[in-house]
């Protein structure tokens, strides 16, 4: 049993890499990048390096698991009702996605004028 969720892990693990391969894609690229396609970051605070910043982005899904329960046979298990649908748990989770840049061009403004330097990886249940 021990070696199936160790199997599982680590499928998941190569599969749900996507976060940080995308974070890793927008390295070396203009702020601006990131913002078209996610938005304004949650919040931004300066790291303490010169001219580097942290864009934090916060992200939260709910989801509700739902089962199928069959009802029981009717009379000697010749009429049968339909399934039922009952209502399960809501799960939410949320993910912080971190990103860091420079400000690299001090006569363009905005977010051209900051470059994408590194990201912090994120948690596995956020890849």
């Amino acid at each position: 049993m021990r070696v199936v969720r160790l199997i599982g892990v680590l499928i998941l693990t190569v599969l749900l890499g996507c976060a940080s391969q995308t974070m890793q894609s927008y390295v070396g690229e203009p702020m601006s990048k990131i913002l078209e396609t996610y938005g304004m970051p949650t919040s931004v605070y300066e790291t303490g390096r010169q001219n580097e910043r942290a864009f934090v982005w916060v992200m939260t899904t709910k989801n509700v698991q739902t089962s199928v329960v069959p009802n029981n046979a009717g009379l000697y298990g010749l009429i049968w009702d339909a399934p039922k649908l009952t209502s399960g748990n809501s799960v939410t989770s949320t993910c912080k996605y971190t990103i860091y840049a420079v400000h690299s061009n001090a006569d363009v403004s905005g977010a051209e004028g900051w470059t994408v330097v590194g990201f912090e990886k994120p948690p596995l249940s956020c890849e």
